[in-house]
């Protein structure tokens, strides 16, 4: 079974796990969602276990979007401009990190019909 998470702190009022354990259920995906409260020095040994399998995913939280970047071995382009991390996925032995919060936002403007300029 998958096992994926959420880190950060606070991390209590997270509906992550919720929205993610529904979904894997609905579809009968064998994963589990959890959300994990980590202080900044324990961001290594979750990094570990990514390595080693026990995680296979995690989206993260403040305050650590920042924090994790070092730890990382691949960052996409628009999560280095942005300079913040909330996806962490395993690609073969590489962890590489996302950030999807931008296309959040921008989607959002162009719903409401909003231009920003400059």
């Amino acid at each position: 079974m998958k096992k994926f998470a959420v880190i950060g702190n606070p991390i209590g009022h997270s509906l992550s796990p919720h929205l993610h354990n529904y979904v894997y259920n609905s579809l009968g995906i064998e994963a589990n969602y959890e959300k994990l409260k980590i202080q900044i020095n324990e961001i290594p040994s979750i990094i570990d276990d990514l390595r080693n399998g026990v995680l296979s995913g995690i989206n993260v939280t403040i305050p650590h979007k920042e924090n994790i970047m070092q730890y990382l071995d691949d960052i996409n382009p628009r999560a280095k401009s942005i300079g913040a991390v909330n996806i962490v996925m395993k690609n073969e032995n590489k962890l590489f990190g996302n950030n999807t919060d931008w296309f959040g936002f921008t989607m959002s403007l162009k719903k409401n019909g909003i231009k920003v300029s400059g």
